[in-house]
């Protein structure tokens, strides 16, 4: 019976340790993860909002056309996100090694939008497509 319990208690401890969506009453929103080809898409698609969360001079320098500057240290108190929570925002940064975008996407699920995406490839993923990119050529000179 001991052995039972064990098993029992060591299932729900696994269970409870390695799933991935959070207990929780209710629906939990989360974002989902994208690819260039998925963004180039929704870009060309709909209204789709994308978000360059790094500086306003790394935006300068570089940045999907089209796309906003919200730096992530703006993201909790910026007044440039639409009003409407389910307009699709697509976060991107510089590629896989920095955090920024899943940051974005986690701060705009928590002010309640429902339609988030995270690039985590980033402007280097987008540019491995050749798809186009705003750059200013005199910041590229530096």
């Amino acid at each position: 019976m001991k052995a039972l319990h064990f098993l029992i208690a060591f299932f729900l401890v696994f269970v409870v340790f390695h799933t991935r969506a959070p207990f929780a009453v209710g629906k939990v929103e989360t974002y989902k993860e994208i690819s260039a080809p998925e963004v180039k898409d929704m870009l060309e698609g709909k209204k789709v909002l994308a978000v360059h969360v790094l500086s306003e001079i790394e935006y300068d320098i570089q940045h999907i056309p089209g796309s906003v500057n919200i730096p992530i240290h703006k993201m909790k108190t910026t007044g440039k996100l639409p009003k409407d929570k389910n307009t699709p925002l697509i976060f991107y940064c510089m590629g896989r090694r920095w955090p920024y975008s899943t940051k974005a996407a986690r701060i705009a699920v928590e002010k309640g939008y429902t339609n988030v995406f995270a690039f985590l490839g980033g402007i280097p993923e987008w540019r491995n497509f050749n798809y186009p990119m705003t750059i200013d050529d005199e910041w590229q000179k530096i």
